[in-house]
């Protein structure tokens, strides 16, 4: 009759381990990294969150599902604003605005003013073939135009205009001042009509008069303040012709 064996067995020292592993973990804990507490708002008394962009960090991956993301439609003639241009493409882009407001204020300089009138919103100005009205928006002057430009202002001299953008109907700030005069004035002298007394190359030139019914550059003169119109001497009574066939005695 055999007598029953006293030694472990494997599983026993299995299950010894494994409480021996658990004991441990539960006396020495793993270090975890510390986490800082969110800052507490002394308004509120409730922690505050931080903005992402405090929490931004270059080359981190954002995580957004492609229908989260919103488009972003641009124009033909638009640039892509996100897009990183160089420095020359920034000094080109200011000087085509500038070029663009030379070109405006040129053309507008070389029209004239020629007529004004009432209106319902007061003076309105041709200036060209270009009617000028308070509030009223000006034709395109240039193809592709970035800017319009709107009348703010008429008086009885001066055309004030100002730039708009054309996405936001703002006012930019930008303004130009056209000077009218139409006062009457004699556009055309008659020739020879430089004063004589004047220095050579000036002159003031002064407009004659002309009456009906008498010849051109002929003023009737009181009597015996006849002058002649070649040397300016008074003009001499003809004489009677002598008889010099008698002799005198």
């Amino acid at each position: 009759m055999s007598t029953p064996s006293h030694a472990p067995t494997r599983s026993a020292f299995g299950m010894v381990g494994i409480a021996i592993l658990l004991a441990g973990f539960l006396a020495f804990p793993p270090l975890l990294p510390a986490q800082t507490a969110a800052p507490i708002d002394p308004a509120t008394g409730l922690p505050t969150t931080a903005t992402p962009a405090a929490n931004f960090v270059p080359g981190r991956i954002i995580g957004m599902r492609p229908e989260e993301k919103r488009p972003l439609l641009l124009k033909a003639s638009e640039r892509n604003p996100y897009a990183k241009r160089s420095d020359r493409e920034e000094i080109t882009g200011e000087e085509n605005i500038d070029a663009e407001e030379q070109q405006i204020r040129a053309r507008l300089g070389s029209l004239a003013v020629t007529g004004r009138s009432e209106g319902p919103n007061g003076l309105r100005i041709l200036l060209g073939d270009i009617i000028l009205e308070q509030g009223r928006i000006l034709p395109q002057l240039l193809e592709d135009q970035s800017e319009n430009l709107k009348v703010l202002a008429i008086s009885d001299d001066t055309v004030v205009l100002g730039w708009i953008d054309l996405a936001s109907g703002e006012a930019s700030g930008k303004t130009m001042q056209v000077s009218y005069d139409l006062s009457p004035r004699v556009s055309y002298a008659l020739h020879g009509q430089e004063s004589p007394a004047a220095e050579e190359g000036g002159g003031e030139r002064r407009m004659g008069v002309l009456h009906p019914g008498r010849p051109h550059g002929h003023e009737k003169s009181a009597p015996g303040e006849a002058t002649s119109a070649d040397d300016g001497k008074p003009e001499q009574k003809p004489q009677a012709p002598r008889d010099i066939s008698q002799t005198e005695k």
